[in-house]
């Protein structure tokens, strides 16, 4: 199932912070926005996916507290400003302190105007694939250094890496963070279905 798209020309001139005030005005409902400025509605995600977000992020997050470097983002509330103007809310994310350096503390109340270094989208069994790896190929063409687009009902893992047309399609086993996230090691065997 694809996530509603409302085209809302009408709202054109709808700047950052009218989109900001917009999804802060409807708390309840998970807003993206894309590059034409059309806005999208995405339901809540299964229990499954949500057991499989969970492990995705207890994993970064250990490497995360083992390695205290740059920002991570784990759950898909956050909005990143993406440099096409879509509003994108990954997973996870993890940002470099090299980019986070240029980001103000009043972006960082808002969607801040920063591409995160990595992302994890993890697409539920109500998601459309191709529309998620439009997504990812959105991600990586806006400055994203490596993504990991992750079924867990068909186990397949797709990476996405910066300077790469093509994404690698990869086995249900340990997925590495490259030189992105050095030392990180997810083993996806692990997770219990």
């Amino acid at each position: 199932m694809l996530p509603i798209t409302v085209d809302l020309k009408s709202f054109s001139n709808m700047d950052d912070e009218q989109f900001y005030k917009f999804c802060v005005d409807n708390p309840d409902l998970q807003i993206e926005r894309d590059s034409n400025f059309n806005i999208i509605f995405m339901s809540p995600v299964n229990f499954k996916a949500s057991q499989f977000n969970s492990f995705i992020n207890t994993e970064l997050s250990k490497w995360f507290s083992e390695n205290e470097k740059g920002v991570l983002i784990n759950d898909s509330s956050c909005g990143f400003t993406l440099s096409n103007n879509a509003v994108r809310s990954p997973d996870a994310a993890w940002i470099s302190e090299e980019r986070m350096s240029s980001v103000t503390e009043t972006e960082k109340e808002k969607f801040p105007k920063v591409c995160p270094d990595f992302v994890v989208e993890i697409i539920s069994s109500k998601d459309d694939e191709e529309w998620q790896k439009n997504k990812m190929k959105e991600w990586i063409t806006n400055g994203v250094r490596l993504g990991w687009l992750i079924n867990p009902k068909t186990k397949m893992v797709f990476i996405y890496r910066e300077n790469q047309n093509n994404f690698e399609k990869a086995e249900w086993n340990i997925l590495i963070g490259e030189n992105i996230l050095g030392g990180l090691k997810i083993d996806l065997r692990k997770f219990r279905f």
